[in-house]
């Protein structure tokens, strides 16, 4: 990542930020794409304002999280930004897939997300209409989790401004 960094003509201080930053955010975004993909299941199995309430819920959060971090914590830096991004989204993960668990809201799915391997089906996935996962793609960036996310990204660029 320090390479990648330095070719935006980043200083060493900028470049070892983004390298302790990117450490513990990469398990960040492996769990919110885990997370994402929950909720857009239930979305679409009926369960849409439970996780709607979620996402609100957990964005929410999120940014008093990172708020009060940067603002009562002198010794933040980045790198415990996503630190308590990622202990923010391990507890709503783990509290909402319990909740989801125990009400029966995944039990349809089960035997398709356990007891198979879905890449099996990954020769038929090429005949996927394009047209379909664009109206996907344009569905999700209408969600009220892409303007949470770029609230905490203002968050955090706003972070960087203030260290430097």
């Amino acid at each position: 990542m320090g390479d990648v960094i330095r070719l935006f003509g980043m200083n060493e201080r900028v470049v070892q930020m983004g390298v302790d930053y990117t450490k513990v955010a990469i398990f960040d975004y492996i769990l919110e794409g885990i997370s994402d993909s929950y909720s857009v299941l239930l979305d679409i199995s009926g369960y849409a304002v439970p996780a709607t309430i979620y996402d609100i819920v957990a964005g929410a959060s999120d940014c008093i999280i990172l708020w009060l971090l940067l603002a009562f914590y002198d010794g933040a830096n980045l790198f415990w930004v996503a630190v308590a991004m990622l202990a923010s989204n391990i507890f709503f993960f783990v509290l909402f897939a319990v909740i989801a668990i125990c009400l029966g809201w995944l039990d349809p799915f089960w035997n398709g997300m356990i007891k198979s391997c879905a890449f099996k089906v990954s020769a038929a996935l090429k005949y996927l209409d394009p047209v379909a996962t664009i109206n996907i793609h344009r569905i999700h960036n209408l969600s009220i989790a892409f303007y949470q996310n770029r609230t905490q990204m203002l968050l955090k660029m706003f972070y960087i401004q203030r260290s430097l």
